[in-house]
């Protein structure tokens, strides 16, 4: 049983010490890559995904009133506001 400890004490120590060491790692990048990409030569144009959301306003009974509309969906947000 002494020799079964010692032994995975060992291989522990064994593994911790190397595993903990940090070699080198040479790394370079060539501009022959497949993934890079080059910003002048791409001719893709850049939409965005988020909705467009505008204040409308309007004249009403003598006072203005203000409410937010989102352009994308057609839709009204909120209800009308006193300004």
């Amino acid at each position: 049983m002494k020799k079964l400890n010692k032994a995975l004490l060992i291989s522990f120590l064994f593994t911790f010490i190397f595993s903990s060491i940090n070699l080198p790692i040479k790394v370079s990048a060539s501009s022959d890559s497949k993934f890079f990409i080059n910003p002048a030569e791409t001719n893709s144009e850049i939409t965005t995904c988020s909705d467009t959301i505008v204040w409308k306003y309007k004249y009403m009974n003598g006072k203005y009133y203000k409410r937010k509309y989102n352009v994308t969906k057609k839709k009204w947000i909120g209800s009308w506001i006193p300004v």
